[in-house]
């Protein structure tokens, strides 16, 4: 028999009886139990075996040769034995809950998921099993399905703190973020030492800072957990993110570069590295990292028949170009397609439905088509904002010849009818982004870049500047109420697409705008415009700049403190007195 709480002695008198009567299965299990507490695996390991050869069948000897495997790290043997074991011993919910959480490690979800779901139909109330499913089922992006399973098996086990940080995981996705915060917390009370509920709180913090001192308590949360595990990585690149935020880019890049050294293939971490990098102006590795965007889960890297191009000689081939993110992100890279034609490819785009009447009249450019229309007959292809990289982009190549885009003529002169106003100097507005709300974080950032069209009322104060709204969306609505002392000219009825709106502006003689894509546009078409850039401001427009290399037409304003925008908008209504002034002076 064992002795119990003493593995020295075990081994020892367990090694004199299995010398001494080598077929005895009792002293041999004896024996294993005793190294297996000792953490002496691969022992252990050989007198399971041992055992097993003399009973095949030895339902005590398989089962803790699945805990010796599990011990040891060796994932094959582990499945192995615990499917044997499983076998062996039908109704011992141990098995299949080792098993679901071996094939989460691996990601296997679907197989994860039958392991746990045949734990539930044994013991229906086990809270491990309804927190694994309930991973399970997160790890899928099932959220609103993973819910009710954290929340079982927080009701059985109240005082089990993972379903509690795991349940904010999936409310935090589902967009309740005040409801995960207050979560995160209830896992961290249950289990202060828990770093990846610190981890998860910070980066909840942080991606939700309207103040600086938001941005310094997710710095907090994120140190507390590097104290109980230096080498977690959700808190190294939720840290990182911290840095970014705040400007701190060499901070940022030595977290990033932390992970990235214990995590070689953390796409999280090479992607928030390029973003640092791509900020700071080191472009040429920032856009070497930025290609791990693919592997971070939130782009699909389309499937398409043809080879994607590696930078070779492009004479006479047809190459498609598609768009990957946001409308501004196309306006403002699809100035590379003219420069594949120039190596002479014949360049096919895929792009937003709203832009293609746009797009068409880019000189360069073969045909246009929308995202999800099919297209054939192409050679080879490469995503949009793979480009500046493939073209070796520094910030003295920028290619920063503008205009080149254009609005149709004929567009201009309808829009040129239809505006009521004559005289003064005309000034389109943009005060907020699309919000985007299932999309988690472009809903919290569109957040910090947008304002109120109430923000801009001292603007009104300019004797001599008329104002229009660029506005779409819901938040075009408050021009049809501007605040008290401003009026504002809302043709955006009438605008059907980036087209209608690029005609628009060219009857305009500046652009104010939040960081959205008519900032692109504008600057595309070698408009003025002016942008009022977030604290946490894109990482396009690098750090401490009025000035970009990408539009020689732009200047921007930029919030010295998160979530201020009255210091910015008084030193626009200063900027735009002496537009005015100078415009005017000019007409005379």
């Amino acid at each position: 028999m064992q002795l119990l709480g003493q593995p020295d002695q075990a081994h020892t008198s367990g090694r004199r009886a299995i010398l001494l009567a080598p077929e005895r299965i009792e002293s041999a299990l004896n024996l294993a139990h005793a190294l297996l507490d000792l953490g002496r695996f691969t022992e252990a390991q050989a007198l399971y075996r041992r055992v097993l050869v003399l009973q095949p069948d030895h339902a005590e000897a398989i089962s803790h040769l699945s805990r010796v495997a599990r011990g040891s790290g060796d994932a094959g043997t582990v499945e192995t034995t615990l499917r044997r074991a499983m076998r062996m011993e039908p109704l011992n919910i141990d098995h299949p809950q080792a098993l679901g959480d071996l094939h989460i490690q691996r990601q296997d979800l679907a197989t994860a998921e039958l392991f746990y779901r045949r734990v539930i139909a044994l013991k229906p109330e086990h809270p491990e099993a309804l927190n694994g499913l309930g991973s399970a089922c997160l790890m899928q992006k099932r959220f609103a399905a993973a819910k009710p399973l954290y929340r079982r098996a927080m009701l059985l086990r109240p005082d089990y703190p993972s379903p509690h940080n795991n349940l904010a995981n999936a409310l935090w996705e589902l967009g309740d973020a005040a409801a995960a915060r207050a979560r995160y917390r209830q896992a961290i009370a249950l289990k202060p030492d828990h770093p990846d509920a610190y981890a998860n709180l910070g980066h909840a913090i942080r991606t939700r800072a309207t103040r600086m001192a938001d941005y310094d308590e997710a710095e907090t949360e994120c140190r507390r957990a590097l104290r109980l595990a230096p080498g977690n990585v959700a808190a190294g690149n939720n840290l990182g993110i911290v840095h970014l935020s705040r400007n701190e880019l060499d901070a940022a890049q030595r977290c990033f570069r932390q992970v990235l050294a214990r995590s070689a293939e953390n796409a999280d971490a090479h992607f928030n590295l390029s973003l640092t990098l791509l900020k700071a102006g080191a472009l040429a590795e920032g856009w070497e990292q930025y290609e791990w965007r693919w592997r971070t889960g939130q782009l699909p890297l389309p499937s398409l028949s043809r080879p994607r191009w590696q930078g070779e000689p492009l004479d006479g081939r047809t190459i498609l170009v598609y768009a990957e993110q946001g409308h501004g992100d196309t306006l403002h890279f699809v100035r590379y397609a003219p420069m594949l034609a120039q190596r002479g490819a014949r360049v096919m785009l895929v792009a937003q439905p709203g832009l293609v009447r746009l797009l068409e009249r880019m000189p360069g450019i073969a045909s246009v088509h929308a995202i999800n229309d099919p297209v054939a007959d192409f050679d080879i292809h490469t995503p949009l904002l793979s480009l500046p990289g493939a073209f070796g982009t520094t910030l003295e190549t920028i290619p920063a010849d503008t205009p080149y885009l254009a609005a149709d003529p004929a567009d201009v002169e309808t829009w040129q009818r239809r505006n009521p106003v004559h005289g003064g100097i005309r000034i389109g507005l943009v005060w907020a982004g699309d919000p985007r709300p299932h999309m988690l974080h472009a809903n919290a950032t569109d957040q910090r870049r947008s304002m109120t069209l109430a923000r801009l009322a001292p603007l009104a104060a300019v004797p001599g500047a008329v104002f229009f709204s660029l506005q779409k969306g819901a938040a075009g609505e408050q021009a049809r109420r501007p605040p008290p002392g401003m009026a504002v000219v809302d043709l955006m009825d009438a605008v059907n697409d980036f087209a209608d709106t690029a005609a628009l502006i060219a009857t305009l003689d500046l652009v104010i705008c939040v960081d959205t894509s008519v900032a692109h546009l504008a600057g595309a078409l070698g408009k003025p415009v002016w942008v009022l850039s977030r604290f946490d401001g894109c990482w396009r427009w690098l750090t401490g700049r009025q000035t970009t290399p990408w539009y020689p037409t732009m200047r921007l304003f930029h919030q010295t403190e998160p979530g201020d925008w009255a210091p910015v908008v008084e030193q626009v209504a200063d900027a735009l007195r002496v537009f005015v002034d100078e415009r005017l002076a000019a007409l005379r």
